[in-house]
């Protein structure tokens, strides 16, 4: 199974990702679009993939 930020990667650069648990479904994101989304989620096995960008603020 590829980690959790190589998922985030594939799935940002619009890539199609099957959930990487139950590998029946496409990883959806969750509220808004794939390219703005910080959190993925199966819709058969509730997976869910997260990250926290980085923001540097000077």
């Amino acid at each position: 199974m590829e980690n959790v930020k190589a998922i985030i990667d594939h799935l940002k650069s619009g890539e199609k990702v099957t959930c990487p648990r139950c590998k029946k479904a496409i990883l959806e994101p969750f509220g808004t679009t794939y390219d703005k989304a910080h959190s993925f989620s199966c819709p058969e096995c509730n997976y869910e993939a997260h990250y926290t960008p980085a923001i540097d603020i000077e």
